[in-house]
This record gives C-alpha cells, sequence and structure tokens, in this order.
C-alpha cells in the first residue's frame, strides 16, 4: 500500500550540560563558524537514505516544557521567517547513518553536521552570560526547530527516517572560533 508523503521534525531546547559559568572566548576572539550536530542510531533508519533531504533548521519562539508531553499534532511557536542554516534556505543532505565522519584526522561516530548561520554564535561570543546556566541560556534561546517538511521528493525518492541520539555527547551545537 501507498500511504502518501510523510514529514517529520525535531523540536529540541539546548542545554548548558554543566553549567559551565567561565565561558571565556579569549580577547577578541573571531568566529569561524556554528555547527549543527545530531548523532544517528546507528543503523536505526527507514527508507532509502541514498535520497536526499532538504533540511532546515528554525528558532523556537516559545520554551519547551521538560515537564509537558508533546505529540505529532502539538504545534510548537516556531520562527519560520529565518532558516538558521547557513544558506538561509535549507541544506541538502543525504542521510548517513552508518558512515562515520571525519573532521580533519578526527573519526567520529555517524551524525548528521549542519552549518548554521554566524550569526547564531556571535550572539553568545558577544554576550556569554547568555551561557552561564541552562535557564539563561533556555531564557534567551528557546531551542530550534529541524525539519525535512521543505524535501521535493520527485520521480522514484521516497526519502528516508532516520533516528537521532540526541543524548549523545556528539549531538550538539559547536561554536567554532
Amino acid at each position: 500500500p501507498v500511504f502518501g508523503r510523510t514529514d517529520a521534525s525535531i523540536f529540541v531546547n539546548l542545554s548548558n550540560p554543566n553549567n559551565t559559568i567561565d565561558l571565556g572566548f579569549g580577547s577578541e576572539p573571531k568566529l569561524d563558524s556554528v555547527v549543527l550536530m545530531m548523532a544517528y542510531q546507528k543503523d536505526n533508519f527507514y527508507g532509502d537514505f541514498q535520497d536526499p533531504l532538504l533540511v532546515n533548521v528554525y528558532r523556537l519562539t516559545d520554551t519547551l516544557d521538560y515537564n509537558s508531553s508533546y505529540y505529532s499534532y502539538t504545534e510548537i511557536p516556531t520562527d519560520y521567517t529565518q532558516d538558521l542554516t547557513y544558506s538561509g534556505s535549507g541544506k541538502n543532505t543525504l542521510f548517513a547513518p552508518s558512515t562515520n565522519v571525519y573532521d580533519g584526522d578526527i573519526n567520529y561516530a555517524p551524525h548528521l553536521r549542519i552549518r548554521l548561520k554566524n550569526e547564531v554564535g556571535q550572539q553568545f561570543i558577544d554576550d556569554t552570560t547568555k551561557l552561564a546556566s541552562t535557564t539563561a541560556l533556555q531564557a534567551f534561546f528557546k531551542g530550534i526547530q529541524v525539519t525535512t517538511r521543505n524535501t521535493v521528493i520527485s520521480g522514484n525518492n521516497y526519502g528516508v527516517f532516520s533516528y537521532f541520539d540526541l543524548t549523545s555527547p556528539l549531538s550538539k551545537i559547536s561554536i567554532y572560533y
């Protein structure tokens, strides 16, 4: 049977897991890049991971409550006017849940990497108090939505669903400077 199109999104808030309060970026730091990383649950996917998907990242405008339940039909307030991906219009990517990622000479477990706009990181370099605690971080930056809802599927492309391990140390936003 053919069930039609299904789209998926992930809504997450960010945390400062160690409540690190002294996040000095040094004197006059120069931002290089900002990268969202999400670790795959290895070999846990459905579909054809050879089909490219368009991944968009948007900023949440309301907080997620740890003690609340969220369902597939729950509407999470999101700012869809600005895509946070580096291009501003999403990143076309192949999901590779079984392929390790090399960053220079370092070999990492499989994970999705999406470059974000530099402004995402610059706002934290400019004011490190926004990173002083999880409470301060979430008060300023409510979270993100990662979605493939804008992917155009054509021909024999069927897309893919992949599971991510958001508790992995590889799942994070890194600011390179």
